[in-house]
């Protein structure tokens, strides 16, 4: 096992796997709290700094004064800084596009390991570099990506250093970019290549950016994006998206006024409207959101609450619904920014806490475990994010204070936080906080048992800890203890032990608690080496814990008066310590019996590598040990070394687990007190090895007992060198005699023995923090050291101890270098002369030992020096960064790098020759050259890995708000990280010529004919690769040569298309390099074939790797506008010594070279696409390859490069290619062409008011048209766009009228504001005009769909069946025909007349998809010919359509459907007026079968939909036609009839603004009348089965049945497909109708068609007025004669009021209205009713609808009604049911109650259940009713019993007893 530097083992959290240390992500607000405690330097200190260095730093990383070579690091960032910028000015002078890219990263380099230490000019100057660089080339996507990610980089988290006065970004540009990414027309052709990460970053750096915006930068944004803003037309979703990314929200107070309030009336208005929203309530939710949490108070919520809690609770998914017909879908992506709009509305004695708390409440019985459901994810997510939120918002409030309180000291603080502006006395007090955590803490103690979500419930737990420890701490320490009574529950052991961890860092920070040392003791029994998961999990605890407290004897102290009570007692338990360390030592010893394997002594079983959970195990059991005894006294610290070498020295255990484990446990000992634990350990353990390992040096297998004990030395040298100097000559005996010897694993031990010591030696680490070692061991003041438990410091406080080599050591490590690595190397000269001098496993013993000498040594060799070679011609300074490290250099070890890189490189030579089957050693040879070029002591994959753990879970030890302070070890974990990181950034390897014979090597064996060289020298190629950016340079030729090879094997074919793939995402093919795709693509299609299953499946990657591919720029550019920023990027300070100023602009050398290389491009770019036709015309490829090559070609097409004819050819070619996949690739890169190709056509201004048009059809008076935008009523048609309406008196139907400019295209526009300047299409000439200057490229497509044949062929294809059944309209075919006849005519057209008619009279479903795909194309593409050429095409396609419509079958029905939407989509309907005309003839009363009506309501449905709200007069005609039929005989026809109307009223918003549309009211007012017959109390009519014989039911009652049914079905299709409310209080008043035939099983499909109804209608959100109609509905229903209909009633109410909750609760008549009809329920004289009341009631009961006073009311009536007497005599048959019902209603209404606390026990439930217990031998139905409720309550209860029966006094737990538990049969 590799032994990584110690520091990084010690400092470990032991709850992640790989995690060696906690700390915070210093790049986010962390850091900036500790710039806090930086910046609190005297005032001569800071100009002292700032006279140094010549600028003033706006940040400082304060870890870095803790290096060991920190005192030149500042002018080291100086001198560093000063080089980027002037390197930057060179590369932006010179035109040097790879110079920049090179910087850039060096940029990032800066950024990571100084931070901003930059001045805020330049910081400044550095953001608007990278954004002017954005906008050099839109189409360079590589440099779009890396400019956006430096700019997101360079504006995270610097509000406290910049203000909107210091920087002002634009918006447009980026606004131009981020519309280029997702509204870019060419992104659906496949001509912008780019990754989807691009828009992403984009689109973060806008949300950045928009703190800098411009103050007119709102009103600006909304006159660009609020005319495209139509709720009905696709486009709506994303404006919504940009407004949310774009428009600011952190302005000033005093810029409200040109801010938020220009758009928050109407979007708030637009988001009250929204009911299916899907994307729109996540852009309007996050907008509002960051609203209310930048402006807090600011804004007045309190008209929104309702609706913000009801969208939050309803977004949850919840198993709400009526009659289970199925819940919510759970819209999990909206619930983040409903939570930080709610956190932002807390606080200033509003509403919102109290909406919050029934939220919660109503919410907390579903946070049980035993609740499971797919609820849980979004309810667990909500728990994480309200408190991650809340404390965001109270550490703003935190910070404020701290700037204030500093103000007076620092001016500085002055301009700390400008983004959020709190109003005055909506500050968050400590009342808002305790309120708060009052009421998320139940959720969040029940949400720690959940199986899968746990883990958020416990970061829940730790924020709410900071925030009220009193409160949240008790409850979670009692639950532990209650978990460890219960030894049949491991999980609620382990998830309690989890929320103690999250907990313990605020319980043991205010202070020594009694509950921390017998916690200690409590955790043993979790060591459990039967189940690793609770192992794990104490682990965690004990490391943690270890972290808080010291292991000291205090209790001498107990009596110092000094000392607290609390503190004397904690003093006075810490007497036994010793006993406690030793027991969890014993605890440690005991893991290893159960993972020994003392029998496997065969060694191949021995050196089988460790298991993921093995090697956590490892980790935890070093961590924990070394964080226990690390602060434990001299005597604690003796005991445990002695008893670890009583029980580990002198024993045999095997070394593959158990010895690891021995051998991890005596490390973390002897790194907690090197001295006494090497004084103690080192001498039995050397001469035990000493003395076993006597001639033993050719033995193959060694004595386990010498193998174990070698384990143990190995592990035990990882500590401090200067401690291992007493032992250097037994060490260099044991190295001595295992250097040679013949046994694998013992040689490998000794070669891990060499690496170790020399890491010790040679490395640079901490030692100790906190200086825990000098205060532990002073024996006079540590009794007091119990008060420094949980005590936590900052970076500035921080003391830390450094291992420095010192002179001995190096010269020690110089001599182990001498003596065991340099003979080495000469015995491998050696070797080369003469191979039989070793075998196979001695040559591989001594590179074994070769290679981990060599990286032990690392940390004191310096890099090869070498020249670099620049292959890119840069003008740039290629030399790297200079970052001291502190490394020593080895004495006569200068040349070792090279040396050994020469001494592999010839034996590289000798073994591929001679011993080609030694793979073992060549893999060795690869890992020795990684070795000997890249590693300097830290790899950087080991590094970044225990980075990202380190951001990924800081949160565990660190505080949300306050000063940043943490445990000095998890500080010391960072401060080694940041050394780490410094070593890695200072070795950047550049091209030399030593690097070019490398990955020759490498390169050479990736093509090995073993995968397992192949593997190791391929991750070694990338290695080279991501160390230098100029590798691939070099290496593509010398591929290009091998892939062309002739007698390529398989094994070398293999190897070089993993070379070409890469890892991961990182492909050859992904390169920006022109010359080298010229060469590489060809030679990928033109190298060996092979069949074999392997190289099939790469050559599918790489065909599927295209997808990945960015556009490579041909045209190279550098950005004008960044040439002014030159001389202020060179000027300011810190400036490069001895540099001259940079040329005011480029120099004309610059300037050609960068065309030269443009040009350069070009030409490859030519070449590269001949070559690839070229290959592919000559029919020689494989068809797999020819599938690849045509993938190339698709690649090419480029949206700044006009197609040449030749690949326009080959694509009209490979249309009649016959395999489908390469007939659909040249369909795809034909449309692109087309496109390309496309004709511009001019367009002129209109003024919307000015257009002469006078609507024929007399309209009701509709609102003038305005320039402000002041409200959503404003929205729709209005005086100044009724001229865009359809009208058919007023439709075009000549030339002249064809010819005027009134034609508006896009359906978005006019609805809501009219753009800023209005231009429409000016009528063009005839396009059978060719152009003079037609290309030849346009008239190939002429030819090719000029030919007769050609064409044949084509349609002939393309009305080929490909899956039976599955043919859809094909979206590519419908955009090369558009295309076609928009750039070429009428004239093709009658190319194409034979065949539409041919496919026209063919009936099969692959014939009419052709045909429909043709004449959607023709549709469409006419959009600007003639009217003449226009008027003969409808001539001819109208009885084409015709003959077709009359002849649809079930399978080319979605297909015409498809055609008809594609056909009006997007076009003005004035313009299409023959089509729509043609489809708005009558359907009804024609001679056509059913199913043709329906096909054709169907198709009328398309066309209606598509017109949107331009088509009003269509709607009234069809609702006219429609509306006498809705009574259809057939039920398929009803259906049709429902999805019909659902358009035709698709623009009757409830509540939205007024329409010429119809409105669905009258609709429901024609229905009424005709409806009424179906309350009538017939049990016939309202669910009772017809009786045999009965007379058939009315024609009129028939009809009414028809009637309902297909208002169901409008109503249906409207709550799952519009987005806006429809509902208005005129539908409810169907309520009493659905109920009464919910149950009418005589009709089934009528009966479900209601109950789904009623299940819309239930979960969608009401107003006022709407609820107020639902009940008087409800209370209708509550009256009908029959009881299936009141039951009914009462699941809808049930349904209704939970999803509406709060929207009820706002309006306390509502609630009270709902209250008293489930109470009238409960009375009813059903008991069916009865019992479905009671349903009712304790939902009502348990969510909290009802107030406190109400249930203690009702309550008190029930228990007097459950008492009324059952007279016996005397009294009628009536009376006594009377007096039964009382009682009953009483008895249910207790059971309510009951039921209404699932898994709780309020405090009158005791009583009620003894009331209840007195009637269980009541007469039915109460004793039944009274047993249910019984056997639920134990249900429910049984889980958590033993706290339940707390509350029961001891009489009333034995006549529980008797209640729940069924007598014996034997009693």
């Amino acid at each position: 096992m590799e032994c990584t530097v110690a520091p990084l083992q010690e400092l470990g959290d032991p709850s992640v796997a790989a995690a060696s240390a906690l700390a915070m992500d210093m790049d986010d607000s962390d850091q900036e709290e500790f710039d806090w405690e930086k910046d609190a330097d005297s005032q001569d200190e800071v100009s002292e700094g700032e006279s140094r260095l010549g600028f003033r730093p706006q940040k400082r990383m304060p870890s870095l004064r803790h290096l060991p070579y920190s005192t030149a690091l500042e002018r080291e960032a100086a001198d560093n800084l000063a080089k980027i910028k002037l390197n930057m000015a060179v590369a932006l002078t010179g035109d040097d596009t790879h110079g920049f890219q090179i910087y850039t990263s060096r940029l990032g380099v800066y950024l990571q390991v100084y931070h901003l230490f930059m001045s805020k000019e330049d910081h400044i100057l550095f953001i608007q570099m990278y954004l002017k660089m954005i906008q050099r080339s839109p189409t360079d996507y590589r440099n779009v990506d890396a400019c956006s990610k430096m700019v997101i980089r360079l504006l995270k988290k610097v509000k406290r250093n910049l203000s909107r006065d210091d920087l002002e970004i634009q918006w447009r540009p980026i606004y131009d970019l981020y519309k280029s990414f997702t509204r870019h027309p060419f992104r659906t052709m496949r001509l912008n290549f780019y990754l989807d990460t691009t828009p992403r970053y984009v689109k973060n750096m806008a949300r950045l950016c928009r703190s800098f915006f411009p103050t007119e930068a709102t009103a600006e944004i909304l006159a660009e994006l609020l005319p495209e803003l139509c709720p009905f037309d696709s486009a709506a979703t994303w404006v919504l998206e940009c407004l949310e990314v774009f428009l600011p929200t952190d302005l000033p107070p005093a810029l409200y006024d040109r801010g938020w309030r220009l758009w928050l009336p109407q979007l708030s208005g637009l988001l009250s409207l929204l009911e299916n929203g899907g994307a729109w309530d996540q852009s309007l939710c996050l907008l509002m959101a960051r609203l209310a949490f930048e402006n807090p108070g600011q804004v007045d919520w309190s008209d929104l609450l309702p609706e913000v809690f009801s969208r939050l609770l309803r977004a949850f998914g919840l198993p709400i619904s009526y009659k289970g017909v199925g819940s919510h879908r759970a819209n999990v992506h909206v619930i983040p920014a409903l939570t930080s709009w709610i956190i932002g509305m807390l606080g200033g004695g509003g509403e919102a806490q109290a909406y919050l708390d029934r939220l919660l409440e109503a919410l907390e019985s579903y946070f049980y475990a035993s609740n499971a459901g797919t609820w849980q994810e979004p309810l667990s997510h909500f728990l994480n994010n309200v408190c991650a939120v809340f404390v965001r918002r109270y550490q703003q409030s935190s910070c404020m204070e701290v700037i204030m309180t500093r103000f007076r000291f620092r001016e500085r603080f002055k301009k700390a936080s400008w983004s959020h502006y709190t109003a005055e006395g909506h500050e968050l007090t400590d009342d808002d906080v305790t309120r708060f955590v009052q009421g998320v803490l139940p959720c969040a103690l029940l949400g720690i048992y959940s199986w899968t979500h746990s883990h958020h419930a416990n970061k829940c737990l730790r924020a709410l800890a900071q925030l009220r420890p009193d409160l949240v701490i008790p409850p979670v320490i009692d639950s532990f203890h209650q978990s460890l009574e219960s030894i049949t529950e491991p999980h609620r052991l382990t998830s309690t032990m989890n929320a103690v961890s999250a907990v313990l860092r605020t319980m043991t920070e205010t202070g020594p608690r009694p509950e921390v040392v017998p916690l200690l003791q409590m955790v043993l029994p979790g060591i459990d080496p039967n189940d690793k998961l609770k192992t794990m999990c104490t682990f965690v605890l004990i490391d943690r814990l270890a972290d808080m407290i010291t292991f000291v004897d205090c209790s001498s102290a107990a009596d110092n008066p000094e000392l607290t009570e609390m503190e004397q007692q904690v003093c006075l338990q810490t007497a036994g310590m010793e006993d406690v360390v030793l027991q969890l030592l014993s605890r440690f010893l005991a893991l290893l019996e159960p993972n020994s394997q003392e029998g496997n002594s065969r060694p191949d079983q021995q050196r089988q590598r460790v298991s993921q959970e093995e090697g956590v195990l490892l980790t935890v059991l070093r961590t924990s040990c070394f964080s226990i005894l690390n602060k434990a006294s001299p005597e604690i610290q003796r005991c445990a070394v002695l008893k670890l070498r009583d029980v580990i020295v002198g024993r045999i255990l095997e070394t593959r687990v158990s010895g690891k484990l021995a051998a991890v446990l005596l490390c973390g000992a002897i790194m907690a007190n090197p001295e006494m634990g090497l004084r103690t350990l080192i001498p039995p353990v050397v001469e035990t090895i000493l003395e076993l390992s006597e001639d033993v040096q050719t033995e193959e297998k060694l004595d386990q007992e010498l193998l174990f004990n070698m384990l143990l030395l190995k592990e035990m040298v990882c500590s401090c060198g200067q401690w291992l100097l007493p032992y250097r000559e037994r060490l260099e005996q044991v190295l001595e005699r295992g250097r040679h010897l013949a046994c694998p694993e013992g040689a490998e031990l000794t070669a891990d023995l060499l690496h170790s010591l020399l890491t010790g030696l040679l490395g640079t680490y901490i030692t100790d923090h906190g200086d825990w070692r000098r205060r532990l061991a002073d024996a006079h003041n540590r009794h007091l050291i119990v008060r420094e438990w949980g005590k936590c410091t900052d970076m500035k406080s921080l003391e830390l101890r450094w291992h420095v080599p010192s002179e001995e050591e190096v010269e020690w490590a110089a001599a182990l270098v001498q003596k065991f690595v340099v003979p080495e190397l000469d015995e491998m000269d050696r070797f080369m002369e003469d191979t039989s001098r070793l075998n196979n496993e001695q040559l591989l013993c001594r590179l074994s030992l070769l290679h981990l000498g060599l990286k032990g040594a690392c940390y004191g060799l310096p890099p090869i020096d070498d020249a670099t070679i620049n292959l890119w011609n840069c003008a740039v300074d290629l030399s790297p960064l200079s970052i001291e490290t502190g490394a020593v250099v080895l004495p006569r070890a200068e040349r070792l790098r090279a040396r050994a890189l020469d001494v592999m490189h010839r034996l590289v030579a000798r073994l591929t020759d001679d011993r080609p089957d030694d793979t073992k050693s060549l893999g060795k040879v690869c890992q020795i050259l990684a070795t000997a070029m890249f590693h300097f002591g830290v790899r950087r994959d080991e590094n970044d890995a225990e980075m990202k753990m380190m951001f990924k879970s800081r949160a565990s030890q660190g505080k949300d708000f306050g000063p940043k302070k943490y445990s000095s070890r998890m500080l010391a974990a960072w401060v080694q990280l940041q050394h780490n990181q410094r070593v890695i950034f200072s070795h950047v390897t550049p091209l030399t010529d030593t690097l070019k014979v490398v990955m020759e090597d490498v390169l050479k064996l990736s093509t090995n004919r073993y995968s397992y060289v192949r593997q190791l020298a391929q991750s070694v190629l990338v290695m080279c690769m991501q160390n230098s950016s100029q590798a691939y340079m070099a290496l593509w030729p010398r591929l290009v040569e091998m892939l062309q090879t002739p007698d390529l094997s398989h094994e070398q074919l293999k190897g070089l298309l993993h070379v070409v793939l890469g890892p991961g995402s990182h492909s050859l093919l992904r390169v920006h390099n022109w010359p080298m795709a010229a060469q590489l693509w060809p030679a990928l299609l033109t190298c060996v074939g092979s069949e074999k299953d392997s190289i099939v499946v790469l050559m599918e990657r790489l065909r599927k790797d295209t997808d990945l591919y960015e556009a490579v720029p041909l045209q190279l550019t550098m950005s004008a506008e960044c040439l002014p920023l030159v001389p202020r990027l060179w000027s300011s300070a810190p400036v490069a010594p001895g540099s001259r100023p940079p040329p005011p602009a480029v120099s004309p050398a610059a300037a050609d070279r960068l065309r030269e290389e443009s040009a350069l491009n070009r030409r490859c770019y030519d070449a590269l696409l001949d070559r690839l036709l070229s290959l592919m015309e000559s029919g020689t490829l494989h068809w797999r390859r020819n599938e690849l090559c045509l993938e190339f070609v698709s690649l090419l097409v480029r949206p700044d490069v006009p197609v040449p004819a030749r690949v326009v050819r080959f694509c009209l070619q490979n249309l009649l290619h016959t395999s489908i996949f390469v007939r659909k690739s040249s369909m795809l890169g034909l449309a692109a062409i087309l496109k390309q190709q496309k004709r511009r056509h001019e367009t002129v201004p209109v003024t919307p008011s000015t257009v002469a048009q006078r609507p024929a059809r007399p309209w009701p008076p509709l609102p003038a048209g305005d320039a402000a935008w002041r409200g959503w009523r404003q929205f729709g048609e209005r005086t100044d766009n009724l001229w865009m309406q359809y009208d058919s008196a007023t439709v075009p139907r000549d030339a002249k009228q064809w010819a005027v400019a009134r034609y508006v295209h896009k359906m978005k526009w006019g609805y809501s504001w009219w753009p800023r300047e209005l231009r429409l299409y000016r009528q063009q000439p005839q396009l059978q005009e060719k152009p003079a200057d037609e290309g030849e490229a346009v008239r190939a497509v002429r030819e090719f769909f000029s030919n007769a044949e050609s064409v044949a062929k084509l349609v002939g294809f393309l009305s080929l069946e490909e899956h039976k059944g599955r043919d859809v309209f094909a979206e590519t075919t419908f955009i090369v025909f558009k295309g076609l006849f928009r750039n070429h005519g009428e004239e093709l057209l009658e190319v194409f007349k034979p065949h539409l008619d041919r496919l026209s009279k063919e009936v099969t479903e692959s014939s009419q998809k052709c045909l429909c795909e043709i004449v959607a194309g023709v549709i469409r593409g006419s959009k600007h010919w003639s009217f003449e050429s226009v008027q003969r095409m409808w001539e001819y396609l109208l009885p084409l359509l015709r003959s077709c419509i009359a002849k649809i079958n079930q399978e080319t029905a979605e297909n015409w459907a498809a055609c008809i939407n594609h056909s009006v989509a997007d076009r003005d309907p004035n313009r299409h007026h023959w089509l729509i005309e043609e489809m708005m003839q009558p359907v009804f009363g024609r001679d056509e079968s059913l199913f043709l009506l329906g096909i054709r309501l169907f198709l009328l449905t398309s066309v209606i939909g598509e017109v949107e709200w331009r088509g009003a007069e269509l709607l009234h005609r069809v609702r006219d036609m429609v509306m006498p039929h809705l009574d259809h005989p057939y039920q398929n026809i009803r259906h049709r009839l429902g999805g019909v109307l659902s358009k035709v009223f698709q623009l009757d918003v409830y509540g939205g603004p007024a329409s010429l549309s119809p409105h669905s009211d009258a609709l429901i007012e024609a229905a009424l009348p005709q409806l009424d017959l179906l309350l009538a109390a017939d049990g016939r009519a309202n669910g009772g089965a017809a009786e045999t014989g009965a007379a058939p039911l009315s024609s009129e009652r028939q009809t009414a049945h028809r009637l309902l049914q297909t208002v169901c079905q409008y109503m249906l299709c409207g709550a799952s497909t519009r987005l806006l409310r429809f509902v208005s209080p005129k539908h409810l008043q169907l309520l009493p109708y659905l109920c009464a035939m919910e149950s009418y099983d005589i009709d089934r499909d009528l009966q479900a068609d209601c109950v789904r109804t009623l299940h819309a209608l239930a979960v969608l959100r009401h107003d006022g007025a709407a609820m107020a109609a639902l009940l008087a509905a409800v209370g209708r229903v509550m009256g009908h004669a029959y009881w299936r209909v009141r039951v009914a009633g009462l699941a809808f109410l049930q349904a209704a009021a939970f999803h509406n909750m709060f929207l009820l609760l706002r309006n306390g008549p509502a609630a009270l209205t709902v209250t008293e009809l489930v109470v009238r329920g409960l009375h009813d004289q059903r008991v069916e009713v009865r019992e479905m009341a009671v349903q009712v009631f304790s939902g009502l009961l348990h969510c909290g609808f009802i107030d406190k006073a109400r249930q203690q009311q009702l309550r008190a009536d029930f228990e007097q009604m459950s008492g009324t007497r059952l007279r016996q005599r005397g009294a009628t048959p009536a009376d006594h049911v009377a007096q039964l019902r009382q009682r009953h209603t009483g008895v249910l209404g207790l059971c309510a109650f009951v039921n209404a606390a699932p898994y709780d026990v309020p405090e009158h439930l005791p009583q009620t259940l003894m009331i209840l217990g007195d009637h269980v031998n009541d007469p039915p139905p109460i004793q039944t009713t009274i047993r249910k409720t019984m056997m639920n309550f134990k249900r429910t209860h049984h889980e958590n019993w033993r706290q339940h029966r707390q509350k029961f006094t001891d009489d009333q737990l034995t006549v529980l007893t008797d209640l729940l538990v069924s007598p014996s049969y034997y009693a």
